[in-house]
């Protein structure tokens, strides 16, 4: 779960279903030109048994998130551990910022 701003504060990227995740992580997935084309890499799916991940209303670290992000995994509950990623379109983006997300 991973939410991103601008300097303005304005939401540029959520985790959501545009993401894709693996339970292998593939030589060279971090790499921009990686093609996720294997039989592992498929759409994100939202983790739904998590709701206290969306709850606003403590001080928990993702209270101050965007509302608009979810929790993603694979499509298997039986996973331990996932990769995600998605791929980067927007000009706003500086990719020198960008971060690694691992779960």
């Amino acid at each position: 779960m991973a939410d991103v701003t601008d300097e303005a504060g304005k939401e540029i990227l959520v985790t959501d279903d545009s993401w894709t995740c693996s339970n292998t992580a593939d030589e060279g997935w971090k790499q921009a030109d990686f093609h996720e084309g294997g039989k592992f890499w498929r759409p994100a799916s939202y983790v739904t048994d998590h709701k206290h991940y969306m709850d606003h209303s403590d001080s928990r670290p993702w209270a101050s998130m965007s509302p608009n992000r979810h929790v993603i995994w694979t499509n298997s509950g039986d996973d331990k551990t996932v990769f995600c990623r998605r791929t980067l379109t927007s000009a706003r983006i500086d990719a020198s910022k960008l971060f690694e997300v691992v779960c």
